[in-house]
């Protein structure tokens, strides 16, 4: 393998990790989300429903933001 390849490699690799690490971060918030505005996960009230919907969208946000930031840097 010469270098060349070796540092595409490398590069995928951290992309890659980098991804993972968001993923796992925006996974975290999902469960925010959840913990905050679930009171009973066996029914869903309506301001269950309305916290969720209004918690996701700005998870969404976040998301949009997070990868906006990351891809400024290429």
């Amino acid at each position: 393998m010469n270098a060349a390849n070796s540092e595409r490699i490398n590069a995928i690799i951290r992309e890659e990790q980098q991804r993972m690490k968001i993923e796992a971060f925006m996974h975290h918030l999902a469960g925010l989300c959840w913990d905050q505005c679930v009171k009973s996960p066996t029914s869903l009230s309506s301001s269950d429903k309305t916290c969720v919907t209004n918690c996701s969208h700005r998870l969404m946000e976040s998301n949009a933001y997070i990868l906006s930031l990351m891809f400024s840097d290429v």
